[in-house]
């Protein structure tokens, strides 16, 4: 049957693209998780600084603190940015391709759901 055919089409294009967003998702969690280490090695990394060379000058000191704190704030950007697009990967998996064609709570069907209720 061609229309069948055409529906498992539909339905394989689908199931790839859900699975590259689920790829994509796993990607973005594994950055945000180095991001947050980043971060933390960071602080820690600048406090042990701060003690080591507590015996510099205040200017010394000041900059380090100054630079640590910039790339802080840099990093903390990057990873509101990530988490931005994990969100909105998470909206896209959930809400566009449901698995096994199971309702939702919206009243639309989604692509996979669609396809399978014309088979």
């Amino acid at each position: 049957m061609i229309q069948g055919s055409n529906i498992e089409n539909v339905y394989s294009y689908y199931r790839s693209k859900k699975e590259s967003h689920a790829e994509s998702l796993k990607n973005l969690k594994k950055t945000i998780y180095h991001i947050g280490t980043l971060r933390l090695i960071l602080i820690i990394g600048m406090i042990v600084s701060l003690w080591f060379f507590r015996d510099k000058n205040l200017t010394f000191l000041i900059s380090t603190v100054c630079v640590c704190l910039f790339c802080f704030l840099l990093l903390v950007i990057y990873h509101t940015k990530l988490h931005e697009k994990r969100t909105f990967e998470d909206v896209i998996i959930r809400d566009a391709f449901f698995s096994s064609g199971s309702e939702s709570s919206s009243d639309t069907l989604s692509p996979v759901s669609w396809c399978r209720s014309l088979a």
